[in-house]
């Protein structure tokens, strides 16, 4: 009867495993993000630059500043075609 009992309380818990990721897979986002590193010619990371996310559209706007390891995220961004801007003093602006 131990045997069983053991029996069961895998297979509940292989059932809870299994139902977990099958939540997280239904949940689905109409945003986007684009992720990424600032760096100079050297390799070389730039902090505090502003980086710009500009929809070709629409024409909507976002910015945001790298941290000091050169990283920015520019997240909720509505599906479309952007060009990517980043600028900081002393540096050239780039445009992608």
């Amino acid at each position: 009867m131990q045997l069983r009992t053991r029996f069961l309380t895998l297979a509940a818990l292989c059932t809870v495993l299994l139902a977990i990721p099958g939540t997280r897979l239904g949940a689905q986002s109409d945003t986007a993000q684009i992720s990424g590193f600032v760096t100079d010619a050297t390799g070389g990371v730039v902090p505090a630059a502003t980086v710009a996310a500009i929809n070709e559209v629409t024409g909507l706007e976002r910015q945001v500043e790298t941290n000091l390891n050169g990283y920015f995220v520019v997240a909720n961004l509505p599906p479309g075609l952007y060009t990517i801007t980043a600028e900081a003093e002393g540096f050239k602006r780039y445009i992608k």
